[in-house]
Order: structure tokens, then sequence, then C-alpha cells
């Protein structure tokens, strides 16, 4: 006779291998039965970071980058197959180099203003009201509305003396 142990354990077991997660996936979606309880809890109202949100022929039509982007652009490009085994496998088709590039200058960029506090004036469109910066914190919040964390940091190792200096902190 099976042990009450060991027939949970089997159960995981059989759960674990019906899945499709990968060993090193960390970011997926929400299952629907959850975003129907609450779709506004799950979908972002201003901005979306990431594949996740991206609309239907949502590439976005870059000019020619700035050479010191290039660096940064050329990073996130042998960085990208790494980034992608750390979402859910629809996303593949979905993330490129810019998208991380783009979405992650844009999670810096909020960081480095928010330690700033010329930049809290009114006069920045998005640390300047308040009701758009509760959207957009909201929004980086969402479970779905991530970026791998190793992408921000080589980023910001890549820009964080031309910030240092245009900030001078």
């Amino acid at each position: 006779m099976m042990r009450l142990t060991e027939a949970v354990g089997k159960k995981i077991d059989e759960g674990t291998h019906k899945t499709e997660f990968t060993s090193s996936a960390s970011i997926y979606r929400v299952l629907d039965e959850l975003r129907k309880l609450n779709k506004s809890a799950y979908t972002p109202r201003l901005v979306s970071v990431g594949p996740l949100h991206t609309p239907v022929g949502g590439q976005i039509e870059l000019c020619e980058f700035p050479p010191p982007l290039l660096e940064c652009l050329t990073q996130m490009r042998e960085s990208l197959q790494e980034a992608k085994k750390c979402y859910a496998k629809e996303v593949y088709d979905k993330l490129d180099e810019e998208m991380l590039e783009i979405d992650g200058y844009f999670i810096l960029e909020l960081l480095y203003k928010f330690k700033h506090e010329e930049c809290k004036k009114s006069s920045d469109p998005i640390l300047g009201s308040i009701l758009t910066a509760e959207y957009i914190r909201h929004d980086l919040l969402l479970l779905e509305s991530q970026l791998p964390f190793f992408i921000l940091q080589r980023l910001f190792k890549l820009t964080v003396s031309t910030v240092y200096e245009s900030y001078s902190y």
C-alpha cells in the first residue's frame, strides 16, 4: 500500500511533467482564470515592459542608433537568447534586442529620474504628474510586465558613467 507522502509526491511529479515550464523560465503569463477575475490587475494601463503585452504588429521602426548606444545594442543582441529563456515560450518571436534595450532604458531612466530631485518637478512628463507616475508604477509591478534583471544590470553597467555625468550627482 502506498503511503500518503509517496502518493502526493507522485501527483506533484505528474503535474510537473504536464506543465510546459522550462527550468530557466521565470516570467510567465497569468492564467486566464485569474485574468478573468480582475483583468485590470494584470493588464498594463499606460506602459508595457517586455514582450507579453506587445500589440500585434507591434514592432517599432527604429532609426539608426547613435554610436554610444551601439555597444548596448550589441550587448542586447548577445543577451537575447539568454533573455528568451526567461520567458514562457510563446514570446520567442516577439522578443528582440531592440525591445530589451528600449524597455531597459525606460526602466533605468525612471530610476535615475526618481533618484535625481530636479526631475521630480512638474516639468517632467512622467514624474511631474502624480497620476501618470502612479499608472506607470502600477504597470511596472504587474507580473507580466517584466524584463530579466540581468538585462537591467548589463544596461546599467554600460550607461551609468554617462548618466552620472549628465545628472552630476
